[in-house]
């Protein structure tokens, strides 16, 4: 009986010892990230073996300079607001509303639309690595699907043209309309010959949203809110503020510290128009991780599943799938399935391994990016794990 107890007690002290080291390895990134600045919150959610936990350094006051609780922040998703579209998306296929390759055309019957034409490639020359590439005329011209969009792989750029001449730095999406986007549909070229390579593009994100909000006559808004938000109990996860939210908009500050304008989006939401709290993020991350919410585990590993490879510097030898990259996490030959996000004045993290057995969520009120962090947190949990596996089949003879 002794040595059970001993073996039990040892078994306690080894756990509280990593427990204790992952929480200031965490303090230490924190504050490394944060800095002296004031005014700053910096929240870290993280799921781990099925628990969850969250962990908040600093913080944030809102427009009348009133403190506002760390749990109860709203802050802004940028990029993140994407794997929302792209969850009602796989929801929708699973339910069996449309398809994941259904064409964009059947949603916007009589728009026009770019399709693509594919490419004939020939050798420059011997010896060379060049290639000289022409559409074949005579094949057949290819549709955009939504799964296209929803992997960045549809040959749109990051903003339209016509987005970029009247940008505002301060505000740049708020008065891009509806009516812009099909603007800018109708005078786009009509063919393609560069299609299919990883490109991350508002508005081929908007289109998506604005697609499936046709398809089934409801607002963007509404129907995600309907169809994802509302059944996975995110609260305080919206586009548009409600009243009540409102005290709980944090003020954001720019890479550089000074005070940020908040981003307002009109049909480009859902590209980078949501916002959130970290207890909503957190239940988000555990329901693709199936931690919680099991129904869903069709639709989120519709989306978790790899559908393109990325080929362009930073992204490398990536993969992409229903709005999310999967990456090995560096140093290690572990996978990570993720995405950033940023606006004016908050920057956003999410990543899990494609184990399902650790994750990560991180919210800032300051844009200036969170990747690094959250590799570094990861990797604080993979070597915390690594400790347990070892020293656990010991104590069990």
């Amino acid at each position: 009986m002794k040595a059970f107890i001993t073996l039990g007690m040892l078994l306690f002290s080894m756990v509280t010892f990593a427990q204790e080291a992952q929480k200031q390895t965490i303090d230490s990134l924190a504050r490394l990230y944060m800095g002296s600045e004031k005014n700053r919150l910096l929240a870290i959610g993280i799921v781990e073996a099925g628990k969850k936990q969250i962990f908040s350094f600093g913080q944030a006051y809102n427009s009348q300079q009133i403190k506002v609780k760390s749990n109860e922040a709203v802050f802004e998703l940028g990029e993140l607001s994407s794997l929302f579209t792209t969850t009602l998306l796989a929801r929708m296929a699973v339910e069996g509303d449309l398809n994941i390759e259904t064409p964009l055309q059947a949603l916007m019957p009589g728009q026009r639309l770019p399709v693509y034409q594919k490419l004939t490639c020939e050798p420059v020359g011997p010896g060379y690595n060049l290639y000289a590439c022409d559409p074949k005329t005579n094949d057949e011209t290819i549709s955009i699907l939504l799964c296209n969009l929803a992997t960045h792989t549809a040959g749109f750029p990051a903003n339209p043209p016509d987005f970029i001449s009247r940008l505002h730095p301060k505000n740049p999406y708020a008065s891009y309309t509806t009516k812009d986007l099909y603007r800018y549909l109708n005078n786009h070229p009509i063919t393609f010959t560069s299609g299919f390579e990883y490109q991350y593009s508002h508005v081929g994100m908007a289109l998506l949203g604005h697609s499936l909000a046709l398809k089934t006559s409801r607002p963007y808004e509404t129907l995600l809110q309907e169809r994802v938000l509302q059944p996975l109990n995110l609260s305080h996860t919206f586009h548009l503020f409600p009243a009540e939210a409102h005290n709980n908009r944090i003020q954001g500050y720019t890479q550089t510290n000074k005070a940020a304008k908040p981003w307002e989006f009109d049909v480009l939401a859902p590209s980078a128009g949501l916002h959130g709290t970290i207890e909503d993020m957190m239940q988000f991350l555990a329901v693709n991780m199936g931690v919680t919410e099991t129904e869903w585990l069709p639709a989120v590993r519709l989306a978790q599943n790899p559908r393109e490879t990325i080929r362009h510097k930073e992204l490398k030898g990536s993969k992409a799938g229903l709005g999310w990259i999967m990456s090995n996490l560096p140093g290690t030959t572990e996978e990570i399935i993720w995405l950033a996000g940023k606006t004016g004045g908050f920057a956003a993290y999410i990543a899990f391994t494609s184990d399902y057995t650790r994750g990560v969520v991180i919210l800032s009120n300051q844009a200036k990016p969170l990747n690094q962090t959250g590799i570094q947190i990861l990797k604080t949990l993979q070597a915390e794990t690594g400790s347990r596996t070892v020293h656990a089949p010991v104590l069990l003879r």
